[in-house]
């Protein structure tokens, strides 16, 4: 396997609590002002709640700039499991490798842009709201849908224009919400850029064989085995310990 990309992505589950990220700009503010991740006994717990509900809740939203705001996403990234200890800094003890089977069918990596350089067709011009017949359009959290036979067959060229013009719409503030705004710097604390950072938009259910690992610190073997042996999760147990020695 290549050293510069993983097989495994991993889901942290300590950031700090009551993160404002429309105002997080590269992995130092996340702890700036005294925020430090989640504590371990905490963590344990909502690692726990995880694997029990097979559920990762989309609950972050990021800026993109003073108009537009992601939707809210559930992330993972793509650090090779050797670098992963650098994370722990800002998102905590405890992780959640997923294979990259299911991410690939479920998740995007993100398009990191220097927030100096953000096109002003982004920055000045906000989406427009398209009303359309419920027979043309219909969405869920995640997708929508319009049947592009009834656009290229629409008699009217002014629903045809609406039409053409809201699948632009739509799609553009789709392909937003995979846009992170960073700076970019040599200095890993100031750029999100080696965070390698994939998204899924909304929440997701996953299955146990979704799951390839967990890292957790050694204190907590005795607690995990327990609660695998329970729960009857076939899941790989790895510590920070065992990787600093790998």
């Amino acid at each position: 396997m290549e050293s510069y990309y993983s097989n495994v992505f991993w889901h942290f589950i300590g950031s700090p609590e009551n993160t404002n990220w429309h105002v997080i700009n590269c992995p130092e503010d996340i702890i700036k002002d005294g925020r430090h991740p989640k504590d371990n006994e905490k963590c344990l717990a909502i690692l726990k709640q995880i694997l029990d509900t097979k559920y990762l809740k989309g609950s972050c939203s990021e800026k993109i700039t003073d108009l537009y705001f992601t939707d809210k996403f559930c992330c993972l990234t793509d650090i090779p499991i050797k670098e992963l200890a650098y994370h722990k800094e800002y998102y905590g003890d405890f992780a959640i490798g997923f294979k990259s089977s299911w991410v690939f069918g479920n998740f995007n990596p993100v398009l990191y842009i220097n927030k100096n350089k953000i096109p002003n067709i982004v920055k000045d011009e906000p989406f427009e709201e398209i009303i359309t017949p419920n027979s043309y359009y219909k969405s869920d959290e995640t997708s929508f849908t319009i049947p592009i036979n009834e656009i290229e067959n629409a008699e009217s060229p002014s629903i045809l224009n609406s039409m053409k013009s809201f699948v632009d719409t739509r799609s553009s503030k789709y392909w937003l919400n995979f846009i992170k705004v960073t700076k970019f710097s040599d200095n890993p604390k100031k750029s999100f850029y080696r965070e390698r950072e994939w998204r899924h938009i909304g929440n997701i259910i996953f299955t146990n064989e979704d799951v390839e690992a967990i890292i957790i610190p050694k204190e907590y073997l005795s607690s995990i085995y327990k609660y695998i042996n329970r729960s009857f999760i076939p899941i790989n147990i790895i510590t920070w310990e065992m990787l600093k020695k790998a």
